[in-house]
C-alpha cells in the first residue's frame, strides 16, 4: 500500500533525517519547522494528523539524541496523548500504531521510558506487514539484544535474509547481524571492522557505541585496525 503522505515526507521530512544524520541539529530544526509550517494548509483532518505523527516521532529522537532532552520529553508527551486518542481516519490510524511502536522502543533504548517484553510484543505484532521494513526490524533488533530476547533478534536478522535487500540498508542489515553475533557470542574481529567501516555520521558512530562496542571489548573482538578505524570516525563525527 502506497504511504499517501509520501511525497510531503519526501519533500520536508528526509531534509531534517539528512541534516540529523549529518549532525547538524540547526538545519534538522529549520526542516523540522518548515515542515511544520505546512501543516495547517492540510484540508484533510486524517492527513494532517498523520503527516504531524510521521514528523513530530522523528523530531523527538532529533531532540533525545542532541542534548534537548526536556523539550523532546514534552513532543512525547504529545505523542502519548495523542496515540490514546482516537484517530481522524484510517491514515492517521495506521500512522499511530507505526510512530507508537518505533518511538516506544526508541525510549526504551535511551533509558528514558522503559518498554517490557509484553508489550513490546503487543505493539510488534499490531504493525501492519507492509510496514515492517529495514528500520523497524533494526529497532526490533536493538530492543532484543538490549533485552536478550534471542528469538525476536532472530526474527530481525531473518528479515534481511542473507544480504541487506538494498543498498541504503547495509548498516541495517550488518547492526543487525552483529547484535544477534554477539548475543550468541560468535562474532568476530572482522564482522566489527565491517561495521565500523559503514560508519558515515554521528548517529551511526553513536549506536556502534552505545550498542554494540562495550560487548565487542567485553568478548575481545575488537582488534588493532578496528580501535584506528574507531579513532578516525571519532575525530570525523564526535559532537
Amino acid at each position: 500500500m502506497k504511504d499517501p503522505v509520501a511525497p510531503w515526507l519526501k519533500e520536508f521530512l528526509f531534509p531534517m533525517l539528512d541534516a540529523c544524520w549529518a549532525g547538524d541539529v540547526a538545519a534538522a530544526r529549520r526542516a523540522y519547522e518548515a515542515a511544520l509550517a505546512t501543516l495547517p494548509a492540510e484540508p484533510d483532518p486524517d492527513l494532517r494528523q498523520c503527516k504531524w505523527m510521521k514528523l513530530s516521532t522523528p523530531w523527538m529522537g532529533v531532540l533525545m539524541e542532541n542534548g534537548h532532552a526536556e523539550e523532546g520529553l514534552q513532543v512525547v508527551a504529545e505523542l502519548l496523548a495523542s496515540w490514546s486518542a482516537p484517530q481522524p481516519g484510517p491514515d492517521s490510524t495506521a500512522a499511530a500504531i507505526a510512530t507508537e511502536l518505533m518511538a516506544r522502543f526508541y525510549l526504551d533504548r535511551g533509558g528514558w521510558v522503559p518498554l517490557h517484553d509484553s508489550e513490546a510484543r503487543r505493539l510488534i505484532e499490531t504493525m501492519p506487514e507492509e510496514q515492517r521494513g529495514g528500520s523497524f526490524w533494526s529497532e526490533v533488533g536493538i530492543w532484543a539484544f538490549k533485552h536478550g530476547e534471542r528469538d525476536l533478534l532472530l526474527r530481525a536478522v531473518s528479515h534481511f535474509g542473507n544480504e541487506p535487500p538494498a543498498k541504503n540498508e547495509d548498516w541495517l542489515y550488518h547492526s543487525t547481524l552483529m547484535l544477534y553475533r554477539l548475543l550468541e557470542e560468535v562474532a568476530l574481529g572482522e564482522d566489527f571492522e565491517r561495521l565500523a567501516e559503514l560508519i558515515d555520521g554521528p548517529a551511526k558512530l553513536r549506536e556502534l557505541q552505545q550498542f554494540i562496542l562495550p560487548e565487542s571489548r567485553r568478548q575481545g573482538i575488537v582488534t588493532p585496525r578496528a580501535e584506528v578505524l574507531l579513532t578516525e570516525k571519532q575525530q570525523a563525527y564526535a559532537a
